[in-house]
């Protein structure tokens, strides 16, 4: 592939040094360890091999959208919680085996070669390489803090908006951020879309672990000149990634509906990548949902109470699976988590990674084992004190 298709795989600093301990033998403590079946929760209730191994899942059936078994599933998932939009019908739902893929499916249905994408900076690194993959360019607006809270810096986005931007996406909850759509926003990307016909994609993967959820529907039901699509998967809400269930709502443009909806289902047809099993699955899965969020939420929380008595200054933590530690002043985020890895051993993401530029920050994941969380921020506040900042300036 071309070097300009996000498939460049050159090893950072960081990277390189966990190879080198790695090599040696040497173990490391993982700070952005995020994966939650290996860390020691409890699946015990999920029955997973019996319920896989069912006969039903002997017979292929293939439908473009996914099997209106699992879509009505989602649809008791949408009806069961607090939601920013009104759920329609299972027929505007389009399932995937990740939402990478859904993200390549709009993409490719709805742009062309060259044409732009807004991303949120700080955000998920891969977005960036998935609007590559599909040979669109990636341009960045800024989430701004504001001492409580991220925002989107509307005067970046709107500066950055040309007649190729067709789409903006928003990670909500943002990883890693934790930011969350308001609805004051949204009413301002609303006139936004509505007047340059740029659709919005909405990232809600870390949607259930919202810490305060007040939602009530605020999105249009019928958007003119552009369309809503929202993602999400078992991966996050039934912790389950390994099983490679996604999915897309779209709410699509008032006038174009079946034609919107056509051209992804014509794409995901050529595909059928949603296994059988997992599609039979869906219903039990999301009906277990809490028993695994249970356990997350409550590490995340013991976690982020071990993340305080500590004395570290992060942002504060509304969403997701993640905290963001800033470093004191001049010390250069790669710089220290180069140094942490390699005299600490431990593992954290310095914060270019998510595009930070405002503050100097390291990430963190909340759902790492309480012991090992302990005795990682311990050794990162050991490193923090006793380095000196002036072999850590730019």
């Amino acid at each position: 592939m071309n070097s300009d298709s996000g498939t460049d795989n050159t090893q950072n600093a960081l990277s390189l040094i966990l190879s080198e301990i790695k090599s040696q033998g040497g173990e490391i403590i993982d700070m952005t360890a995020s994966n939650p079946t290996i860390l020691d929760f409890d699946y015990s209730e999920f029955y997973l091999p019996e319920l896989l191994s069912s006969e039903d899942n002997l017979i292929y059936s293939p439908e473009a959208k996914g099997s209106m078994k699992a879509r009505l599933a989602i649809e008791n998932y949408y009806n069961s919680r607090k939601n920013y939009f009104k759920f329609r019908s299972p027929s505007d739902l389009i399932l995937a085996a990740g939402t990478s893929e859904c993200y390549s499916y709009i993409m490719k249905a709805l742009s062309d070669v060259n044409d732009e994408v807004l991303l949120p900076a700080p955000g998920y690194p891969l977005s960036e390489h998935l609007v590559l993959f599909e040979r669109l360019s990636p341009v960045y607006y800024r989430l701004k803090y504001d001492g409580n809270d991220f925002k989107i810096d509307f005067d970046s986005l709107e500066k950055n908006i040309t007649t190729k931007t067709k789409f903006i996406f928003i990670i909500s909850p943002n990883n890693p951020t934790g930011y969350t759509l308001r609805q004051s926003e949204f009413i301002r990307l609303n006139k936004i879309c509505e007047k340059n016909g740029i659709n919005i994609i909405i990232d809600e993967v870390f949607f259930d672990y919202i810490i305060e959820n007040n939602y009530e529907p605020f999105l249009p039901e019928n958007p003119v000149n552009y369309s809503i699509f929202i993602l999400n998967g078992l991966s996050k809400i039934t912790a389950t990634p390994q099983l490679k269930l996604s999915w897309m709502y779209i709410i699509p443009q008032k006038g174009n509906e079946e034609n919107i909806i056509r051209k992804i289902e014509f794409i995901a047809d050529a595909y059928l990548s949603v296994s059988t099993p997992v599609q039979n699955a869906a219903q039990y899965l999301l009906n277990k949902r809490s028993y695994l969020q249970s356990q997350l939420i409550s590490r995340i929380k013991n976690n982020l109470a071990l993340l305080e008595n500590e004395g570290f200054d992060f942002y504060k933590v509304k969403a997701g699976w993640y905290a963001c530690i800033k470093l004191k002043q001049n010390i250069q985020d790669e710089i220290f988590c180069s140094g942490l890895l390699e005299n600490a051993h431990v593992l954290a993401h310095p914060g270019y990674f998510y595009e930070f530029t405002d503050e100097e920050v390291i990430v963190i994941s909340l759902i790492q084992k309480e012991e090992v969380f302990r005795e990682g921020i311990g050794k990162i506040r050991n490193y923090s004190d006793n380095i000196s900042s002036d072999s850590l300036l730019y």
